[in-house]
């Protein structure tokens, strides 16, 4: 079983199922996003210096996007952040590559640099 949903806004793929999970990318708004594992937070998390990063019933689901496996919110602190969820049943085709316009790595230390493309070869 599969799910499918799809971005609202500019959206983040994270390292894990909630904000303190570290940043991997954007996902551009109007992706559709697809996925095998999804996540239901059984309870609230938070600190104080994060604040609330993960309620009770946020649903987030594991996806792969260019290449990188990470996590997408399709429901964060009781929010909307993707629509048109649904429940596959029959196996999904392998999506056509898309490029990014950029993207951004960052360093053992935290330095951070953002790459953009230019044009495709």
């Amino acid at each position: 079983m599969s799910y499918q949903m799809q971005t609202i806004t500019q959206t983040r793929l994270r390292s894990d199922h909630n904000t303190a999970g570290s940043f991997i990318l954007w996902i551009p708004a109007g992706t559709t996003v697809t996925g095998v594992e999804l996540f239901t937070a059984p309870s609230m998390l938070s600190s104080a210096a994060l604040g609330v990063y993960q309620s009770v019933g946020d649903k987030w689901l594991k996806v792969t996007y260019n290449g990188q496996v990470g996590w997408v919110a399709y429901i964060h602190k009781g929010e909307v952040i993707c629509k048109n969820f649904v429940e596959i049943t029959e196996p999904i085709p392998p999506a056509a590559p898309t490029f990014p316009t950029s993207y951004t790595l960052t360093d053992p230390q935290g330095n951070k640099a953002e790459y953009v493309f230019v044009k495709l070869l």
